[in-house]
């Protein structure tokens, strides 16, 4: 009988799920209480670059400028929330003054 779900897949599948996949979260978990916050998300905001460099070499993919200028708006919005800079809250203050003042209209 093929494409059965025989004891064997079965277990399979429940070890990749349990193993790779519920152990990877614990010690990530466990990383993340150890650290900073700010430090933790560039880190876990890194993990798409990381995989884009892996990719590479590892399934022979291209770095292209549109992969790399992506990767570079990963890790400057992950440095810019690290910093505790935040310029999103002029553009809040704008728009609150904007519909307190009556403009429901305003379009940005």
């Amino acid at each position: 009988m093929s494409g059965a779900w025989t004891p064997l897949a079965l277990l399979v599948v429940a070890y990749c799920a349990l193993v790779p996949g519920a152990l990877a979260d614990v010690l990530q978990q466990r990383a993340q209480a150890a650290i900073h916050a700010a430090e933790a998300s560039i880190v876990l905001s890194s993990e798409p670059i990381w995989a884009a460099l892996l990719a590479a070499p590892v399934l022979g993919e291209g770095l292209t400028a549109r992969v790399g200028g992506g990767g570079a708006l990963i890790f400057a919005g992950a440095a810019l929330a690290a910093s505790g800079s935040s310029p999103g809250d002029e553009a809040a203050a704008f728009l609150d003054a904007a519909f307190a003042a009556g403009g429901d209209d305003v379009h940005v």
